[in-house]
């Protein structure tokens, strides 16, 4: 299911979570609190090199968003993307620019994480289909 983050936070529309107190390797992945009505929240901790921690990126269409980024080791990164424009998310591998999402659009106002492997010594970048505004959040894990 997708829809706009808007309509988590003025609740229209409600997330439900299932719950796993600790990661395979016995470290806290998840913090539980309730407020004081009992309502859950949930916080999860995602660790890593921060590769990009972008707000409010102005992007030109179908142009490189960052600076080149080559990783120094080979591992998973997780990337995670929202935008005021819809349009199509691109990863760029060694100049080879090849479409995320299966090549559907990305939808305003909606946040989308993608988790994929990085060799090291490559060259990694995003592009996006039309002119936007957009928050990136990238670590390499």
């Amino acid at each position: 299911m997708i829809f706009p983050l808007s309509n988590l936070l003025d609740g229209t529309k409600r997330f439900f979570v299932g719950l796993q107190g600790q990661k395979f390797d016995g470290t806290t992945m998840e913090t539980i609190k309730t407020n004081d009505d009992g309502a859950l929240k949930v916080s999860a901790e995602l660790t890593g090199n921060i590769i990009v921690n972008e707000t409010d990126k102005v992007v030109t269409e179908n142009t490189n968003i960052l600076t080149n980024y080559i990783p120094t080791k080979t591992g998973n990164s997780v990337l995670m993307i929202a935008s005021n424009s819809a349009g199509i998310l691109k990863l760029s591998v060694d100049n080879l620019v090849q479409n995320l999402n299966g090549g559907s659009i990305v939808l305003i106002d909606t946040w989308y994480a993608f988790e994929f492997p990085m060799l090291t010594g490559g060259i990694y970048n995003l592009q996006f289909s039309v002119n936007a505004t957009m928050q990136i959040k990238w670590i390499e894990r």
